[in-house]
C-alpha cells in the first residue's frame, strides 16, 4: 500500500476511534486576535450527539480589534455584559473532567489561545488529550505539500463543504465546533443523519439546560458519565463499516486505537522525496554550463531547483537579472 493510502486509513482509524468513545467532545475558539496577547471572546462545546454543552461569548480585557469583528461578527457592544474567563473556565474544567478529551480543528492553534488566555488571569491551563481533527483530515484527503514536508492543511470550511457538513456564513464557535464534528463523522464513514442513540453519549437531564444571558450564549449543566454508562448504547467498529460507502474505511480490521496527541506528531509517515542531487537533468545542465547560451536557461533553472530558502532565491535571481539585462546592453553597445 502507498503510503497516502496508510495515511488515509490511519485517519479513518483515528475517526473511528474517536466516534466510538464516550469521552470527546468537540470544542471551538473565536479570539480577538493571533499573536501573543490575544483572548478568547467565544467558545463552544458540542458532544458526539452535537447537543451543545457550553456556548458562551467571553468578555475580553481589551477591545476586540475591527479586523477581528470583520472574520467572526463579534462587535465589543456583544461582549459588553457577556462572563469574563474566570467564569467560564470553571464550565470547561467541570466538561473536560467529565470529557478530557478534546477534538479541535486546528487544536494547536485554540489550545495556545486557551493557554494564554488562562495565564492572563493566573489560572492554571486544563490538562485535556488534545486532539487535531485538521491534519488527520490532512492525511484523510492525502495532498502532499513538498514545501512544507507534510499533508496540506484544509480550512473547516473546505473541509466542511466537501463532507457535506452545514457551514452557516457566520464564522462563530458554535457553528465550527458542530462543522468539526461533522467531519470527523464523515471521515469515520458515519451518515451525517444518524440517530443520536447510535453514538456512545452520556444521558442528558429532562429539565431545560439552564440559560445565559442573551449576550453570552447557551451554559448547560453537565451530569455525570458514570450514572448513565451502563444504559449507553455503544457504536462498534463493525456498526460504523455497514454504514460506510468508503470502501477504504470498510477495509479497517477491528482493531483497538491508542488516542494520540496528533497536534504535536504528524498524522502519517510522509512519503519518499528525492533529493536535488538525485535529478539526472540537473545534472546535465550542470555539464552543458560551458556551452553559450545555455547558461541563459541554465542558471534560472538552478536557482528554482537548488535547495535555497525563498528570500535567498530572490536575491540570487533578482542578481542574475540585472547581470543579463547588462549582459544585453552590453552587447548591443558592442562594450
Amino acid at each position: 500500500m502507498s503510503a497516502r493510502g496508510s495515511a488515509r486509513q490511519a485517519a479513518v482509524r483515528w475517526a473511528i476511534d474517536i466516534v466510538g468513545r464516550d469521552d470527546v467532545v468537540y470544542l471551538d475558539t473565536e479570539t480577538t486576535g493571533l499573536g501573543p496577547d490575544a483572548e478568547i471572546v467565544d467558545i463552544a462545546v458540542v458532544d458526539q450527539a452535537g447537543r451543545v454543552l457550553l456556548n458562551s461569548l467571553v468578555q475580553p480585557r481589551n477591545p476586540i480589534p475591527a479586523a477581528a469583528t470583520r472574520v467572526h461578527g463579534i462587535t465589543n457592544k456583544m461582549v459588553m455584559n457577556a462572563p469574563e474567563w474566570p467564569e467560564i473556565y470553571q464550565e470547561l474544567a467541570r466538561i473536560i473532567q467529565d470529557y478530557p478529551t478534546l477534538i479541535i480543528y486546528n487544536a494547536a492553534y485554540d489550545r495556545r489561545l486557551i493557554s494564554q488566555t488562562c495565564r492572563r488571569y493566573g489560572i492554571s491551563v486544563p490538562r485535556a488529550d488534545w486532539q487535531c481533527a485538521m491534519l488527520n483530515y490532512a492525511a484523510y484527503r492525502g495532498e502532499w505539500n513538498a514545501r512544507y514536508g507534510n499533508y496540506r492543511w484544509h480550512k473547516l470550511e473546505k473541509a466542511a463543504i466537501e463532507t457535506g457538513a452545514p457551514m452557516p456564513p457566520t464564522h462563530r464557535a458554535l457553528d465550527d465546533a458542530q462543522a468539526c464534528r461533522h467531519v470527523v463523522l464523515s471521515m469515520a464513514g458515519a451518515a451525517t443523519a444518524r440517530p443520536a442513540s447510535t453514538v456512545r453519549v452520556p444521558a442528558r437531564p429532562a429539565a431545560p439546560p439552564a440559560v445565559a444571558p442573551a449576550t453570552s450564549g447557551v451554559r448547560a449543566a453537565q451530569p455525570s458519565r458514570a450514572t448513565a454508562a451502563a444504559a449507553e448504547p455503544v457504536v462498534t467498529i463493525r456498526e460504523l463499516q455497514s454504514n460506510s460507502t468508503d470502501a477504504e474505511s470498510v477495509e479497517v480490521e477491528r482493531i483497538e486505537v491508542k488516542p494520540t496527541d496528533v497536534s504535536d506528531t504528524p498524522a502519517a509517515a510522509p512519503p519518499r522525496q528525492r533529493e536535488w542531487y538525485q535529478h539526472w537533468w540537473l545534472w546535465l545542465i550542470i555539464v552543458l554550463l560551458p556551452i553559450p547560451w545555455i547558461d541563459w536557461i541554465a542558471i534560472p533553472l538552478l536557482i528554482y531547483y537548488l535547495p535555497f530558502t525563498a528570500n535567498t532565491r530572490a536575491i540570487i535571481g533578482a542578481t542574475t537579472g540585472v547581470i543579463v539585462i547588462f549582459g544585453f546592453i552590453a552587447t548591443a553597445l558592442g562594450i
